[in-house]
C-alpha cells in the first residue's frame, strides 16, 4: 500500500516530508502521509491542496467518501 501511495504521490509531484527517521514499515509511512494530508486540510483551502498537494487531496477525498 505504501509503495502504491508513494508512486501516486511522486507521479503527481508531491513528496512526503518526514522529520526524523524514515518509517521502517509501510503502515508507518501511510500513517504519516495521512496525518500530513489531514494537517494540510486544516491549513489550506481545498483549491490550494488540489493545486499543490494533489496526492494528499486524493487521499482526503477517499477518506471523505469512506466516512473516515
Amino acid at each position: 500500500m505504501a509503495e502504491i501511495c508513494k508512486d501516486i504521490a511522486n507521479g503527481r509531484g508531491e513528496a512526503l516530508l518526514i522529520d526524523g527517521a524514515a518509517p521502517t514499515i509501510g503502515q508507518e509511512w501511510f500513517a504519516i502521509f495521512a496525518a500530513n494530508a489531514r494537517s494540510l486540510a486544516k491549513q489550506y483551502s481545498d483549491e490550494a491542496i488540489e493545486k499543490y498537494y494533489p496526492a494528499s487531496r486524493l487521499l482526503l477525498q477517499m477518506e471523505h467518501f469512506l466516512g473516515a
